[in-house]
């Protein structure tokens, strides 16, 4: 009863929906004979328990202790150290909501991993922390739910996975699933997240409220679950869902990956934490961002995003962006998923908020960096409909950056949305505004439509050329229709504008374009 990863309950007659997240319960009754029941998960109750795994080196929490700068927390002590690896193993691992925990970081340890061996998801709906720079690992079978008010406060890389174990390069496994009485705890570097089959999911929930405009800060809200710059953030499990929620590093690299088999994800070190490879996985789950959530690399220079799924879905006014804003390097940002990516809707699709910010993946360049940015699509199937927009733009002297869409059967943009200066059209878009010139777009496919008032640009709104895009595909081009009042054909061009054109509501100058566009293919 307390293991319960199904989304419905079934009895001989029946099956009822009982919940939208099935871990995400407070009770359950139970008639037997007239009598009620109350069966409650140890979640509700239990904070952080250690289990006797580790002998000698069992965790224990600490209360009201100073961290680092003197506020009251508590802190995570014991576990067992093996070089500069510490280990804890919990039975249970909660934060409430108004809580900070922070996981003892001492002298030479590097990673901190800790793992969940008990049947029941873990809640984080304070603050978890480290009081150090080491990185942190942190895997449960069962799920793991970041709530509105969870926060992060690492100093190294955060990896937080519904694996069933962590391998070691020694071939060692430190695992939540089958834990050994006596464990063989290793010095060697972790290299891999192993799942068994069937993994619990991870749900990241906010209040939608952390999408940045590119006149603010580079790191611009606190409510959010974020790491410092050049770190990894990563969330690793069965479905994963951001709800409102916000993901956050500058210059770091952001890795979301759903895996709904067996397998090993890899673990690779790099100067800006960790890279996942996916090659040991061959069947993947889903990824789904709504109400407005916001996951961004964006710095100096732009990070590194990958996501990998089967299907990813973006609706509500959802933003992944690895934008460089003042004159670094651009940043890569990487979708691959088997099936399907569809981005759809804008912010206003939720309730009580008036903002009107499309779903979108971009990689811009808001000053002079001369490195472009990169964003690559892998699917079977991409769909853009009423607010879906993927972009690379360049604002100034930059180079903008380049897109790559890889559909083995089709690519489909429809329809448009209303921006807060109008009517604007769902689609793909390489542009420049300043003397830089835009990036190239590059689609190979099976089929292209392009229909109600979508589009396919690549522009220039100033004396940068705009950029080029080459179309690579087998079947057909289809350019249908208008927008319902007509106002928007469907169109794919290499188009010179106005600045006023794309700055609508922003009293922008009507500078005449002298910059060029070029279709190939």
């Amino acid at each position: 009863m307390r293991n319960m990863k199904n989304h419905r309950l079934f009895d001989k007659k029946k099956s009822v929906t009982c919940f939208k997240y099935p871990w995400i319960f407070s009770h359950i009754f139970v008639f037997m004979g007239g009598i009620t029941v109350t069966l409650a998960p140890n979640i509700t109750q239990a904070q952080i328990s250690a289990d006797e795994t580790l002998g000698n080196g069992s965790s224990f929490v600490t209360s009201n202790v100073k961290i680092k700068t003197g506020v009251t927390s508590d802190r995570i002590d014991g576990g067992v150290i093996k070089g500069n690896n510490l280990f804890h193993s919990f039975r249970e691992f909660n934060v409430k909501n108004g809580q900070q925990v922070y996981f003892a970081n001492p002298s030479g340890i590097n990673n901190i991993l800790g793992r969940v061996t008990g049947n029941n998801p873990s809640q984080i709906l304070g603050t978890l922390g480290v009081n150090g720079n080491a990185n942190l690992f942190f895997i449960n079978p069962n799920g793991i739910i970041f709530g509105q008010n969870a926060r992060l406060d690492v100093g190294g890389s955060f990896i937080a996975s519904t694996a069933s174990s962590l391998k070691f390069a020694d071939g060692s496994n430190f695992s939540a699933t089958a834990p050994e009485k006596t464990p063989l705890l290793t010095v060697s570097v972790p290299i891999g997240l192993q799942f068994a089959g069937n993994p619990g999911n991870i749900l990241v929930q906010g209040n939608g409220r952390g999408l940045r405009r590119s006149e603010t800060p580079i790191l611009d809200t606190k409510d959010a679950l974020r790491v410092q710059p050049n770190r990894t953030l990563a969330l690793v499990g069965g479905h994963v869902a951001l709800e409102g929620g916000t993901l956050k590093t500058a210059e770091g690299r952001i890795e979301l990956g759903s895996v709904a088999g067996t397998g090993l994800v890899s673990l690779t070190p790099n100067e800006k934490g960790f890279s996942l490879g996916y090659e040991g996985i061959s069947n993947f789950g889903d990824i789904s961002f709504s109400k407005a959530t916001a996951v961004d690399a964006s710095g100096i220079g732009g990070g590194d995003i990958q996501i990998q799924a089967r299907k990813v879905t973006l609706k509500e006014g959802s933003q992944i962006e690895s934008t460089s804003i003042e004159g670094g390097r651009g940043g890569k940002l990487i979708v691959t998923a088997s099936e399907l990516v569809e981005l759809s809707g804008t912010t206003a699709d939720n309730p009580q908020d008036n903002r009107r910010f499309p779903s979108s993946f971009s990689t811009d360049n808001r000053e002079n960096g001369k490195i472009p940015g990169e964003l690559t699509i892998n699917t079977q199937k991409l769909i853009l409909r009423n607010g879906g927009r993927i972009s690379a733009s360049n604002s100034t002297d930059g180079v903008g950056g380049g897109i790559t869409i890889n559909a083995s059967d089709s690519v489909e943009l429809i329809g448009t949305f209303t921006a807060s200066g109008g009517l604007r059209s769902s689609g793909i878009s390489v542009q420049t505004r300043g003397s830089g010139n835009a990036g190239k777009l590059t689609i190979n496919t099976q089929k292209l439509q392009i229909r109600d008032g979508a589009e396919l640009s690549a522009s220039t709104f100033s004396s940068g050329n705009g950029g080029d895009i080459e179309l690579n595909v087998l079947d057909a081009v289809e350019l249908i229709g208008t927008s319902p009042n007509g106002q928007l054909r469907s169109k794919l061009v290499a188009e010179v504008g106005n600045l006023s054109d794309v700055d609508r509501g922003r009293n922008s100058p009507s500078i005449p374009a002298t910059g060029k566009g070029e279709i190939l293919g």
